[in-house]
């Protein structure tokens, strides 16, 4: 139970820090307009916590024997749905907007969370390296 927790803990903390981010860059784009308030505030923050868990909690697959692919493909196919969820409770992704803009917006948030999978994989197989060396040296 305290790794399905700290796994949530842990993706709700990075979607929370992208989703910061995110808000600064439309905060500064829309100008002096009010960007989100009251209710659709309320609701970003539920998808915040919704992508967050959706990305954190499957990402103990990988604490298992399966192939890597199959770990990526469970992982990110998870999360993603959480955020196709997220995007539909939000209205990220509206009808309006035509299919072509919806794809495209989907895609960028897609291709943003293989992104940071990337970054988070560099850090761990540079954080190995250094164990891996730690106990080689300590043999010695």
């Amino acid at each position: 139970m305290n790794q399905i927790v700290s796994a949530a803990r842990r993706g709700v903390y990075t979607a929370a820090t992208v989703f910061i981010l995110g808000s600064l860059v439309a905060g500064l784009q829309g100008g002096t307009e009010k960007f989100a308030s009251g209710y659709g505030m309320a609701k970003m923050c539920a998808a915040v916590l919704l992508v967050g868990v959706g990305f954190g909690v499957p990402s103990l697959i990988y604490e298992t024997r399966l192939s890597a692919p199959l770990k990526v493909l469970i992982h990110m196919g998870t999360g993603c749905l959480f955020l196709l969820a997220a995007d539909l409770l939000t209205g990220w992704l509206r009808p309006e907007r035509g299919l072509a803009a919806n794809l495209i917006s989907f895609a960028a948030q897609v291709g943003l969370a293989f992104l940071i999978l990337a970054i988070q994989a560099r850090r761990t197989r540079a954080l190995a390296r250094r164990m891996n060396k730690q106990l080689t040296e300590k043999a010695e």
